[in-house]
């Protein structure tokens, strides 16, 4: 049997398999932010069960939440994992959103699944920004934001292609920073992003909108949000193709203010 186990911001959690088929998939879930530590023994575990007609299922706390008919198994285990993480820690909130890295800030693209984050995150990895995380921003309670790098997932025409952090450039010698920009957009067909500046209040409804732990930690995610949210340049505007926007973004970001686009206002 396969077995990792680690703790999180402050929480524990262990990942079993029973079929030596998922060694490789399920090893892959362990992120390289993440130590293996064989000594704890969490309450919380979610294993990968195979029963005698080679059916696997997924057991552990809470339950998949996404309506997506979901065929691999290990992208349920993961997605479990993760949330399960987002919901019991109270040292930080996570927030679901697309996040890169530029000149020494984060910028901060707030969705849900199916929006478009993970292929605007890619293309602005190309475009010369630094891979934070393409499903959660990790907030804590001084604002800052912490990477999640774990491997983006692409929905192609053939299927989903999974780009781990290391092909995305990720070395772990990223550490947390002050968010720069919060953007809040989502993928409309032939459309130009055109971006309208929105007031931080406005963009605190919008990350709490997002984060996981809204309902059970409110006075935290407040805490978190409002943190983060101080002196940055919020948006929101659809956008098109990801290519086009990464590149919009960025010089409209270049133009801000000053020769430092994140000059910070009280």
């Amino acid at each position: 049997m396969g077995r990792f186990a680690i703790e999180f911001w402050g929480v524990q959690a262990a990942v079993e398999w029973d079929d030596s088929k998922f060694d490789q998939a399920v090893g892959n879930l362990l992120l390289p932010i993440w130590t293996d530590d064989p000594g704890l023994d969490p309450e919380a575990v979610f294993r990968l069960k195979t029963d005698n007609l080679g059916q696997t299922s997924v057991e552990g706390p809470g339950q998949d939440l996404h309506p997506i008919n979901r065929a691999d198994v290990v992208e349920t285990l993961e997605r479990r994992l993760h949330l399960y993480l987002a919901t019991e820690t109270r040292q930080a909130v996570f927030v679901h959103a697309g996040v890169v890295s530029w000149q020494g800030r984060t910028i901060l693209f707030p969705g849900r699944s199916y929006v478009g984050k993970s292929t605007l995150v890619q293309a602005l990895v190309r475009a010369g920004t630094d891979f934070f995380s393409d499903e959660y921003a990790i907030i804590d309670p001084e604002g800052m934001v912490h990477p999640f790098p774990r491997p983006i997932s692409l929905r192609e025409p053939e299927g989903i292609r999974r780009v781990d952090a290391i092909s995305l450039g990720w070395d772990g010698s990223l550490l947390p920073m002050e968010a720069g920009a919060v953007i809040v957009s989502r993928y409309e067909e032939e459309t130009v992003w055109k971006p309208e500046e929105i007031s931080r209040g406005n963009a605190v409804l919008e990350l709490m909108s997002n984060t996981v732990s809204a309902q059970g930690a409110p006075n935290l995610a407040l805490t978190c949000l409002g943190q983060a949210v101080r002196g940055v340049h919020c948006y929101k505007g659809s956008r098109g193709e990801s290519e086009v926007t990464a590149q919009r973004i960025l010089e409209h970001l270049s133009t801000q203010e000053s020769n430092d686009p994140w000059q910070r206002t009280n």
